[in-house]
């Protein structure tokens, strides 16, 4: 089954102005339609109402909505899909318990990583993080522009066609770039929160990704 991997995806956060609905709308208004709840929180019964209230705003918007971490979240609402950290459930037993229609990403930072999450069936590689961000508690050592190219590079030698959707303190501006690289995609997060015309930011990225 082919699956589309749509190249904008935001993620969630929540910070002292802002909550992950409040961030999951201000996405979905700016034209975004590829929306990751990435709530870290052990209260599932918290999770499961957020994933509620962002699932319909997700369908009202026409977008789709991905989980992190949380399987039986994603499994009970039937979400476009789930993301997987590396230290979450396999990868395999994820898509062994989803429908046969919901995408499964995997983080991956080295080559190594992102050869094991593309033989695990991955739908996608999330590759990073590209540079600094302060939403990752236990922050891998930052990438950049040619360690991405040279990771995709190895992996594409390597005979792996898994999209890469390049994640990590990324900018609009730094979408042709990355682009170049060989990626298929970008997630971001703060850098929508922070714009002044959010709706500018996405449109400026779909010209770059069409």
């Amino acid at each position: 089954m082919h699956k589309i991997i749509h190249p904008i995806q935001f993620i969630t956060q929540e910070r002292e102005d802002v909550s992950h609905l409040d961030s999951a709308k201000l996405a979905l208004e700016a034209g975004c339609k590829w929306i990751q709840l990435r709530v870290k929180s052990d209260d599932i019964e918290w999770i499961r109402n957020c994933a509620t209230l962002v699932q319909v705003m997700c369908a009202n918007y026409g977008a789709q909505l991905i989980i992190n971490d949380h399987l039986e979240v994603a499994s009970e609402f039937q979400t476009a899909g789930l993301h997987l950290g590396l230290e979450d459930i396999s990868i395999t037993e994820a898509k062994r318990i989803l429908k046969p229609h919901q995408i499964v990403g995997g983080t991956a930072h080295t080559v190594e990583e992102m050869m094991a999450v593309a033989k695990a069936g991955a739908d996608y590689i999330g590759l990073g993080p590209y540079r600094y961000t302060q939403t990752k508690s236990k922050l891998r050592p930052v990438l950049g522009s040619e360690e991405v190219q040279r990771r995709i590079a190895a992996l594409r030698k390597e005979g792996y066609k898994t999209p890469v959707v390049v994640v990590g303190g990324i900018q609009a501006t730094d979408a042709a770039t990355i682009k170049g690289c060989g990626a298929q995609g970008i997630a971001f997060s703060g850098a929508l929160l922070q714009h002044k015309t959010p709706k500018k930011m996405i449109q400026q990225l779909e010209k770059v990704w069409k």
